[in-house]
């Protein structure tokens, strides 16, 4: 699916947009670039969005959006046992939040861990290009590449470059939903596909989420109709354990602060770590 395929929609549009430019104009802006004509008329692109995107146009114009300037995204995940039966156990969980400040290029998570053989640990991290800072509670400051022992994993697995590039290997299984405010694209995994979307999805974090045998993946991505910025991010992992029982694996993802975040602010400690 080429990017630059215009639509028909579009292409009357933009046609109908020059014409009327041109000839209120006296055909002095007869070389007007379409991008130009956009930003003189946005009314066009609003009506475009309210009939409706099909599932390649939308997957077309958020691999173009330009990637948001920050962010906070509050996450919880919890994994579940005997998530079958009458008494299911949640064996451990995850709540927090991440925010992100493009200019700065800095993602700053907080995430209060609970697990029941441990009891709770917090953990938080600053990160700037591939280097991180983490503490685990009151341990101290510790600075570590990103990709060593899987550090990372409780950082954001889910920036907005990492859904674009599982849009784009995955397009052809999501189904696109709307109403009136918003458009939701839905991932779920069939006994043919479940290997693929493992790969392309967890990638190496797989084991880390889950142990036995993956029966079940689904996914939910919300996004606003007017601004394509995304709303929430759901993800659920179904699988069996060593015992046959089915554990479930949830994770969601909620998205505040749409490009308000102006500075995110780092401690002196952190700040000598990340410069030394």
């Amino acid at each position: 699916s080429g990017n630059s395929t215009p639509t028909k929609e579009t292409t009357e549009a933009t046609a109908n947009e020059k014409e009327n430019i041109e000839t209120k104009e006296e055909n002095k802006e007869d070389e007007i670039s379409e991008e130009e004509s956009k930003t003189d008329n946005p009314k066009v692109d609003n009506e475009e969005e309210s009939e409706g995107l099909s599932k390649e146009e939308l997957f077309n114009k958020l691999s173009e959006e330009a990637s948001l300037d920050s962010y906070k995204i509050d996450t919880t995940a919890k994994q579940i046992a005997k998530a079958n039966s009458d008494n299911p156990e949640e064996i451990n969980g995850t709540e927090g939040y991440v925010e992100f400040n493009r200019e700065a290029n800095i993602y700053h998570s907080l995430y209060t861990i609970s697990d029941p053989s441990v009891g709770q640990m917090e953990m938080e991290s600053y990160q700037v290009d591939n280097l991180m800072v983490y503490r685990k509670d009151d341990s101290g400051w510790v600075k570590t590449p990103m990709t060593e022992d899987g550090e990372d994993v409780y950082n954001l697995s889910d920036t907005d470059t990492n859904s674009n590039r599982i849009f784009k290997e995955l397009e052809e299984y999501y189904e696109l939903s709307e109403n009136s405010d918003d458009y939701t694209l839905k991932l779920e995994s069939t006994p043919e596909n479940i290997n693929e979307m493992k790969d392309i999805i967890l990638g190496d974090t797989s084991e880390q989420v889950f142990v036995g045998e993956l029966t079940s993946i689904k996914s939910w991505h919300k996004f606003h109709k007017d601004t394509l910025y995304p709303i929430s991010y759901d993800f659920e992992i179904e699988f069996t354990d060593e015992n046959g029982d089915v554990r479930l694996y949830k994770h969601t993802a909620e998205y505040k602060d749409i490009n308000e975040i102006k500075e995110i602010n780092v401690p002196d400690e952190v700040k000598a770590l990340l410069e030394e």
